[in-house]
């Protein structure tokens, strides 16, 4: 008799990811999300109020460090 041979995603060892896998890596995923968040708040803070620098500016200064990280992460991701 034939045997089915399982397919499993690649790299992993089962074909499923249980709950506590999926509750890990949500847990991550949230905790690097409001790490992020805080430390954006403190920078549009210090750029605004301390630095002197306008709202629009600040806005804009964060949106292409995002632009930038959207394009680089990928980029050093597949490095490896």
């Amino acid at each position: 008799m034939d045997e089915k041979k399982t397919k499993y995603p690649f790299g992993s060892t089962k074909a499923k990811v249980g709950p506590l896998e999926k509750l890990s890596y949500a847990n991550l995923d949230f905790s690097g999300q409001l790490l992020a968040t805080v430390v954006n708040s403190y920078l549009m803070y210090f750029f605004t109020d301390i630095a002197a620098v306008s709202a629009a500016a600040t806005g804009i200064i964060l949106l292409i460090a995002r632009g930038v990280d959207a394009v680089g992460a990928p980029v050093w991701g597949n490095i490896n």
